[in-house]
């Protein structure tokens, strides 16, 4: 497996709106990692989907997500035809308690790439020719809003968007993919909700205690969970995604750090730009400028 700091990661400019979206013939392509959300629709045509070090097979009808920070690739493709649609990591979090009253959708969005590897990927969704149908047009009309952007084009992509999540989330719960679902149980299913209150509430305090009495667990148990089945500690992936989210609003708004700092939950701008240089090996005023 390659060292993490060997693996490129691609970077998508969000000023102007929060979702980019295409058609792409997609030939192999190396392990990278991005700074946004990938959903992935396979048109047509066959490959393998490499994730970190392992890769597994995909088709047409195949959807799926990749997260922030996974690394990810395509090998051994074959007229292989996706959309892509790329979503702006702050984008999502406004529509998050609606979407997670889809009863699929964390599993389909969270718990499926988390323990990706751990199933050998054979919870990855394959939509029916029902919800195909449905979808397909509107990433059809997605791509054509954005590439003619008339006006009010942004509620319309929203929207749209919104309505493919549904769509896939659903399908996810459904029939076909009750094992999914059972297999996403106990520790799994505490992580995906200790990730779930993190990121909702991640511009407030929040305490070990307070995320433990929303899983219903001791903190010392969702600790040792959370470590065993992610690699790293709740405070840990908090500060992450914190540091994520100011990377994104440092490049996308012409804000002051000190400010961008308080939005996402940083109390002390001097720690921020502390552990920010930590993580990303720039300042925070370097990404801004």
């Amino acid at each position: 497996m390659p060292e993490k700091s060997a693996i490129p990661e691609i970077t998508f400019d969000f000023s102007e709106f929060g979702i980019i979206s295409s058609y792409h013939d997609q030939e192999d392509y190396g392990l990278h990692t991005h700074n946004f959300i990938e959903l992935v629709y396979v048109i047509n045509g066959y490959g393998r989907h490499r994730h970190v070090d392992r890769s597994y097979p995909i088709i047409a009808g195949d959807f799926f997500v990749i997260n922030t920070r996974e690394a990810h690739g395509y090998e051994k493709t074959s007229r292989l035809r996706i959309a892509n649609i790329i979503v702006a990591q702050e984008f999502l979090p406004p529509y998050l308690p609606l979407l997670r009253k889809i009863k699929g959708f964390a599993a389909l969005f969270s718990l499926e790439p988390l323990f990706r590897d751990e199933t050998s990927f054979c919870y990855k969704l394959h939509l029916p020719a029902e919800s195909r149908a449905r979808i397909e047009p509107m990433i059809d009309t997605l791509i054509s809003e954005l590439w003619k952007k008339p006006d009010g084009y942004q509620a319309a992509c929203a929207g749209l968007l919104l309505q493919i999540l549904a769509i896939t989330g659903r399908a996810f719960s459904h029939k076909g993919s009750q094992p999914a679902l059972a297999d996403f149980s106990g520790k799994q299913e505490a992580v995906a909700q200790a990730i779930a209150f993190l990121e909702s509430h991640s511009n407030n305090d929040i305490s070990l205690n307070d995320v433990a009495v929303f899983t219903c667990m001791s903190g010392s148990r969702l600790s040792h969970v959370f470590k065993e089945t992610t690699g790293t500690s709740l405070m840990d992936y908090l500060l992450r995604y914190r540091l994520d989210r100011a990377r994104e609003l440092l490049r996308a708004e012409s804000r002051s750090v000190s400010d961008i700092a308080y939005t996402v939950g940083f109390h002390d701008p001097g720690y921020f730009s502390r552990a920010f240089k930590k993580h990303f090996g720039y300042s925070p005023r370097q990404t801004a400028d």
